[in-house]
């Protein structure tokens, strides 16, 4: 919510996106040295998750669908965020959360349970683009 200041902070050192989580201030936070909620990038986020399915993927059944809708909104409630939108047909999971800290999905069962939340894997992006800040012009999609 509203701008962040990001000068002089090390993106790479202090958030961590890997398949299913994200997370801020892992470090920091196991020294005791976390900034308070509210302040840096330890503030309200909206995170955007993208290709999450219910292990049958996008062709499951509308039954299967639907159970899976419910378990994305209690494992929302879970992490208490706030759910802002799923869309089990394009995959797209969207929350608010009030601080950052580490949001994940755990996808590691194989039985057939309403807890089970599927991340599909996407395409490698492209090669890295190297953007040249100063001429205002920027890479990306």
């Amino acid at each position: 919510d509203g701008a962040v200041d990001v000068r002089g902070i090390d993106l790479d050192s202090v958030i961590t996106i890997e398949r299913k989580a994200v997370e801020v201030y892992h470090k920091e936070e196991e020294a005791g040295l976390k900034p308070t909620v509210g302040t840096k990038l330890n503030r309200p986020a909206v995170i955007t998750m993208h290709d999450v399915f219910p292990k049958q993927g996008q062709e499951a059944t509308e039954e299967q669908k639907e159970k899976f809708e419910k378990r994305i909104g209690k494992q929302t409630k879970q992490m208490d965020a706030t759910l802002i939108l799923y869309d089990v047909d394009i995959g797209i999971w969207k929350i608010h959360v009030e601080h950052f800290s580490r949001y994940a999905l755990d996808d590691d069962s194989d039985d057939d349970d309403e807890d089970e939340v599927q991340i599909i894997e996407t395409p490698e992006p492209a090669p890295e683009q190297k953007l040249d800040f100063e001429s205002g012009v920027r890479g990306g999609r």
